[in-house]
This record gives structure tokens, C-alpha cells and sequence, in this order.
């Protein structure tokens, strides 16, 4: 599976990103949180999800690990394809989408185009238990130091560095810079630890 993709934007449209990465051009769907955080021209790094059929491979982007992860849970709900789970993320911010199947407001879910009142009772009832252990788990300030650590690791990978390599290097960079170092510094103190 591609991890993520960092490279130069060619173009970026809503709902659509092509970045080229070492010579190829790739072209994802993306929602529109994504969109807005995307420069317009220059590098950018996004994480991916590679949607595999029998008549088509498509590309998916995001801009944070959280919309990814809420894309794959959409996924995995029966009758939820790719294009219903970009809308869902596309029709507003996560948390409130979180805030929608906890509260259980099959209404409010009924409104991002595609889904219906059995989808939306069914979003609620395989998801509630998953998005309640994940929005209990990380505070925002732990989920920034989180998304900074594990950027870090990516930046490693990408560079050929095998994972655990990486995420050891890691570790030891951000106990010697503290919890809240920023990714380009945990990067840079674990470039010497590898």
C-alpha cells in the first residue's frame, strides 16, 4: 500500500489533487479538508488510501491521519463505498461527523448526499463503539505531539529507512527535545540517531 505521497501539487482542484512525485504524476480524490489545507502550487505531503476493484485501482488523499482513519471506518460499514465516505468527510468537519453517529443523529447524517435513513442507522450503530474509543483516547494537545512523532517516522521511511529504524531514531530525538518538538526538529535530531 502507499503510505503517503510528497512531491510538487501540479493541480489541485475540489475534490481532486494531482502531485508529482519523482517524474509521476498521481492523482487523487480528495474531501475538502484536505482542499483547503493543500497548498496551491509547491511541496506537499499527503497520506493515502489505495481503493482496489476489479475494474479500477483509485487513489485517495488526506491532509491529516484522523480523516484518513475516518475514511476507512466509513469503509468498512456495509453499503458505504469510497464516494459516500468522501462526501461524508467533504460535508464538514470530522468532529462533528464523530458528534453525529455519537449523539446518534441519523438526521444529520442523512444529509451528506448518498445516504439514506438505513445507511445512516447502520453508520450509527457499526460505528458508535469505534468512535467513541478513538475520540476518548487523545487529548489535542496529545494528538499533535502524536501526529508530530509519527510524521517524523514517515519522513524517515520516505527517506529509506526501515520503520522500526525510523521509530526508534524517533523516540530517542523526542526524548531528548521534549513532548512538544515540532516535526522538523524531531526529524532532524533523528537523522542522528540513525
Amino acid at each position: 500500500m502507499i503510505e503517503f505521497l510528497r512531491g510538487q501539487v501540479v493541480s489541485k482542484r475540489p475534490g481532486d489533487l494531482v502531485i508529482q512525485v519523482g517524474g509521476i504524476g498521481y492523482r487523487l480524490q480528495i474531501p475538502n479538508s484536505t482542499f483547503e489545507r493543500v497548498p496551491d502550487q509547491g511541496e506537499a505531503m499527503v497520506l493515502t488510501y489505495l481503493h482496489v476493484r476489479e475494474d479500477a485501482l483509485k487513489l485517495f488523499g488526506f491532509a491529516t491521519l484522523p480523516e484518513r482513519e475516518m475514511f476507512e471506518m466509513l469503509l468498512s460499514v456495509s453499503g458505504i463505498g469510497p464516494g459516500i465516505a468522501l462526501a461524508a468527510l467533504s460535508g464538514g468537519a470530522i468532529e462533528q461527523l464523530k458528534e453525529m453517529i455519537l449523539t446518534e443523529d441519523a438526521q444529520g447524517l442523512r444529509r451528506i448526499k448518498g445516504i439514506g435513513k438505513k445507511t445512516a442507522e447502520r453508520i450509527i450503530v457499526e460505528l458508535k463503539e469505534a468512535v467513541r474509543r478513538v475520540s476518548a483516547v487523545p487529548s489535542s494537545s496529545a494528538s499533535t505531539r502524536l501526529r508530530n512523532l509519527e510524521d517524523a517516522v514517515l519522513g524517515l521511511t520516505a527517506l529509506g529507512y526501515p520503520r522500526g529504524v525510523a521509530q526508534e531514531a524517533v523516540r530517542l530525538a523526542a526524548d531528548k527535545l521534549g513532548g512538544d518538538a515540532r516535526t522538523e526538529d524531531l526529524l532532524r535530531e533523528a537523522l542522528h540517531n540513525v
